[in-house]
């Protein structure tokens, strides 16, 4: 990425996706805050920014690099970062960490604590919050309705109830309502309607 594209970046501020750090000093914070964007749409943390959007830049070292593989491994479930480096002419480089959500892992913990975005800030998530995230992982994993009813035939299926399923799926619009929905077998099936 070039320079003048982290200039542009940075003219638009801290948002939902994108936090400006001074450095890797604190980066308890900076991981907590990669964290959140995991949580929610991704996002991207600059180091080498002050806050009022000037780019100090700062060395990179072995062992900046060793602390930033060590906090990586404090997410969970593992997750890919994208580190870019960008060289400023003063021996100093900014850090570009950004991270994209994958819906079948939510939610995220760092150091075995969830955090989200609230517009530009990072907070603990509530317990709430954490708890449907990991209802909807479930469901988006091993979804119920996906199961296959094995050692089920179609004699055994309750005729009323799945077309009062139907009825309530078309009406609140999840399903289009199509003339023949209810195949010839089942037609044929023994259970009244």
């Amino acid at each position: 990425m070039q320079l003048s594209e982290i200039e542009k970046i940075i003219s638009a501020g801290e948002s939902a996706s994108l936090e400006l750090k001074t450095s890797t000093a604190k980066l308890k914070s900076i991981f907590e805050t990669l964290c959140a964007f995991l949580n929610t749409k991704g996002g991207t943390v600059l180091i080498g920014v002050k806050d009022d959007g000037r780019i100090v830049g700062q060395e990179i070292t072995d062992q900046t690099n060793l602390e930033i593989s060590n906090m990586i491994t404090k997410i969970e479930p593992p997750i890919d970062i994208s580190i870019e480096k960008i060289s400023l002419n003063n021996n100093k480089s900014l850090l570009k960490l950004s991270v994209y959500p994958n819906a079948y892992f939510l939610p995220y913990v760092f150091n075995g604590r969830p955090f989200w975005r609230v517009g530009s800030s990072t907070r603990s998530m509530p317990q709430q919050q954490y708890q449907q995230l990991l209802f909807e992982n479930i469901n988006i994993t091993k979804p119920w309705d996906k199961d296959l009813a094995t050692h089920v035939d179609i004699q055994q299926l309750n005729a009323k109830e799945i077309i009062k399923t139907l009825n309530e799926s078309i009406r609140r619009g999840r399903v289009k309502a199509r003339p023949r929905l209810i195949s010839k077998e089942f037609k044929n099936c023994s259970c009244s309607l």
